[in-house]
């Protein structure tokens, strides 16, 4: 459960990233040079949460299928 939260929290965190953006790329678009700054800020910003957010997918994953292989190996042993 509390994965669930975690990466959710995460995904809503980089949402809300996206839409504090918006202004400073329309911004950027007509030339303003801080916009852009900030805009190029917010994106590295981006980059590595969205990073960090696969790093914790992918060791999430990795606890389920362990987690399944002995819960199968337990029945298996039980079956015999």
């Amino acid at each position: 459960m509390e994965r669930d939260v975690d990466f959710i929290e995460g995904w809503n965190n980089i949402k809300e990233i996206l839409d504090s953006l918006d202004l400073d790329i329309v911004k950027s678009a007509t030339n303003n040079l801080a916009a852009g700054a900030r805009v190029r800020k917010g994106l590295r910003t981006i980059k590595a949460q969205a990073a960090a957010l696969v790093k914790q997918s992918m060791k999430y994953d990795k606890e389920i299928r362990e987690a399944r292989r002995v819960a199968k190996e337990e029945s298996v042993q039980l079956a015999e």
